[in-house]
């Protein structure tokens, strides 16, 4: 992907001779009407997806993604762009962030996650936000008239027209088409990308051609990923210039399965914990027995091994290839152990090819519809094998299948520890905020208790639905309660939450210092006399497992035990 190595100001200094704005708001809600015409023109206007819009954004350097799913970029289009993520958007596109992450402008609001602060000061600083109010509301969503706002100062017309007129001005021109008070960040992709090629205030050049010009963006870039409107040919370009949304597939346990389909890589065995040395290896109905769930580890080349987890925790036993060409299990040491390269398809589906590689142009494959059949390795894209697969991560379980207790975040930004000098003196709890904002399930487990209300913290209890495997090595229920979420009316009792499902949201209720997730862990099942409490009766390090993958920000100098 082609990187942007100095400002890229699709905003450019306009941004900043903005009107100092409320924090609810974000922009401002001008009263002084300016409902003077624009002359500006779309110019261009290819009919694609918002997710191609997206694509090509990244190609271009101009967006980003908010992590992958299945080592592809997810680009979260469905999601409501946040005040919060307009904000770092406007700073990146500036070329501002090293500014902004060295200096860390203070402010006054207290409703901002730490990771959050030197972008919201930042703006304050300048004099785009105003602190009429301690609360920013980082999390709300922004809205048509306000992301308009920011595209039409940067087509160069300043900031005189109201949020009203905003919108009647980007349909006029094409921008837009509706007044949505939640933008999600498609939309959001789709309006930028138009605002790319729309003329610029008294031009006739698109905001795109004058970053062209000044430098900004590569020309060649924006003639195919901007300006034409033939879709195959923007898709050969992409293609010859190998840029790709793909990424590596993360470590992890997977079970693997035919792209859409149900059924999975399959180990003709019972039970776990045992050298299955040359057994076989086939496609069967998916039972999401321990036997179908493979340990993904990519090699210092970068090539992937795939070890059955139902071979001593899946760290014996890998998937390899017998004299006949046949898919077994062997020894890491073994000559018939296999590496493979994951390719993408670049299908609907997101499916990858499992090369071979000792010879890439032989993919694993099984015969067209059928269970029991040897996989094999076959050349790419032979008729009448399947040869397409999908990696589904799956719980975190050891050989016995009993569920890790995980720290429920991507990344771990911990504010306060347990038993803390601030307002954590008599609570065994953390304070956690992630880049997102969201947690997840630590495992599978059940919703048993909601304190609904803004006094009441809009606290959530859930219990673990098996007994847990915790980081001191002990396997007990797990009960984890959870704090600060501003709504929780999606949630109910009795509601299932599957491990990594993301469920919970940092928030202030109950007048948290800061938009955080506060947790505490109990050992055991919920129990109906436990009041309304946020201290815990485990350590949360001693309770649970930081997975590899997890990006640490700080560890708080706890002790944390990492799963392989």
């Amino acid at each position: 992907m082609r990187k942007l190595h100095s400002a890229v100001c699709i905003l450019l200094s306009l941004f900043l001779l903005m009107q100092p704005v409320t924090a609810a708001d974000v922009l401002p809600t001008d009263t002084a009407a300016d409902s003077t015409s624009v002359d500006s023109v779309l110019k261009v206007n290819p009919q694609i997806t918002e997710e191609q819009a997206a694509e090509r954004l990244y190609y271009l350097g101009l967006m980003s993604g908010v992590g992958t799913v299945d080592g592809v970029i997810n680009f979260a289009l469905e999601r409501p762009l946040t005040n919060l993520e307009c904000i770092i958007m406007v700073i990146r596109l500036l070329g501002e962030e090293s500014d902004v992450l060295q200096n860390n402008y203070p402010h006054k609001f207290i409703d901002i996650p730490d990771w959050g602060s030197p972008y919201v000061g930042y703006f304050v600083h300048r004099g785009i936000v105003s602190e009429d109010s301690k609360l920013f509301f980082p999390d709300d969503s922004v809205s048509t008239p306000v992301f308009m706002k920011y595209m039409l100062n940067a087509l160069g017309y300043g900031s005189g027209f109201s949020l009203e007129d905003t919108v009647r001005i980007g349909k006029q021109i094409g921008i837009c088409s509706e007044n949505e008070k939640e933008v999600t960040r498609g939309q959001a992709t789709l309006m930028l990308y138009r605002t790319l090629d729309t003329t610029c205030k008294d031009s006739e050049q698109t905001l795109s051609f004058s970053l062209v010009q000044k430098g900004l963006l590569n020309y060649r870039d924006v003639q195919f990923l901007l300006w034409n409107e033939d879709n195959k040919e923007v898709d050969a370009y992409i293609k010859s210039q190998g840029y790709s949304t793909i990424k590596s597939l993360p470590d992890g346990k997977y079970t693997i399965t035919v792209s859409g389909e149900k059924r999975c890589l399959n180990v003709f065995v019972d039970g776990a914990n045992q050298d299955y040395e040359g057994v076989k290896v086939t496609t069967w109905a998916r039972t999401d027995d321990i036997s179908q769930k493979f340990r993904v580890e990519q090699t210092e080349n970068g090539t992937y091994r795939l070890f059955s987890s139902a071979s001593k925790g899946g760290y014996n036993r890998l998937l390899g290839f017998n004299y006949l060409q046949s898919a077994a299990l062997f020894s890491a040491s073994s000559p018939y152990a296999a590496e493979f390269i994951l390719q993408y398809a670049g299908t609907a589906d997101r499916g990858w090819y499992l090369l071979s590689a000792k010879d890439p142009t032989l993919a694993l494959s099984n015969e067209t519809g059928k269970d029991g059949n040897a996989i094999t390795l076959r050349p790419l894209g032979e008729e009448g094998y399947e040869q397409l697969w999908s990696f589904e991560f799956d719980e975190v379980v050891n050989e016995q299948g009993y569920e890790f207790a995980i720290y429920p975040a991507e990344d771990m930004m911990i504010t306060q520890g347990y038993y803390d000098n601030f307002s954590h003196q008599k609570q065994n709890a953390l304070d956690i905020t992630t880049r997102s904002g969201a947690v997840f399930a630590p495992f599978t487990g059940e919703i048993v208790r909601v304190d609904r209300g803004y006094n009441r913290y809009n606290t959530v209890w859930l219990e673990s639905k098996e007994p847990v495997v915790y980081a001191d090595g002990t396997i007990d229920y797990m009960t984890v309660v959870f704090m600060h979420d501003n709504n929780v009316s999606d949630l109910y009792i009795g509601q299932t939450v599957a491990q990594g499902e993301y469920f919970y949201h940092a928030g202030v209720a109950g007048g948290a210092t800061g938009s955080h997730v506060h947790i505490a862990v109990i050992r055991g099942k919920y129990q109906t006399s436990m009041a309304l409490t946020g201290s815990g009766n485990v350590y949360p390090e001693n309770a649970l497992f930081v997975r590899s993958q997890t990006i640490i920000y700080t560890t708080y100098g706890l002790r944390w035990t990492y799963l392989k």
